[in-house]
């Protein structure tokens, strides 16, 4: 059995209490816990190379997604990575996709005590819903 004590599920640990705090920033997480050149693939298969190509999504879903709430569920931990089910309430801010739940798992790669790589697996969305 995995405990507390293992780095990894120390990391997994913060992360979900930093999204059920309703922190508005990643950047936290992010000084502290993710290497600087992580990568960032998105459910549809984009990869974002470096912390400041993972900034640039985040500042672009926030410009287009009004977020109404975010939960994030586990943490689920290896020694050598984690995943969370993140269940969030959003809606895009031109009307061109209605309010709704959306439901997510994000696996982290975790070396060295640092997270290398973040993956996110969604539900299949409604073609042209979230860019779908």
């Amino acid at each position: 059995m995995l405990t507390m004590a293992n780095p990894v599920a120390k990391i997994a640990q913060e992360v979900v209490d930093h999204v059920n705090s309703g922190a508005e920033s990643d950047f936290p997480l992010w000084d502290k816990h993710w290497h600087d050149d992580f990568v960032s693939v998105e459910g549809d298969g984009m990869e974002f190379e470096g912390r400041k190509a993972v900034e640039a999504k985040h500042a672009e879903w926030y410009k287009t997604v009004t977020m109404h709430s975010c939960q994030a569920h586990g943490p689920y931990a290896t020694p050598n990575g984690f995943c969370v089910r993140y269940e969030m309430d959003c809606e895009s801010k031109d009307g061109s996709w209605p309010r709704m739940q959306m439901d997510e798992i994000g696996v982290y790669t975790v070396e060295d005590g640092k997270v290398v790589k973040e993956e996110f697996f969604g539900r299949p969305m409604p073609e042209g819903m979230c860019g779908g």
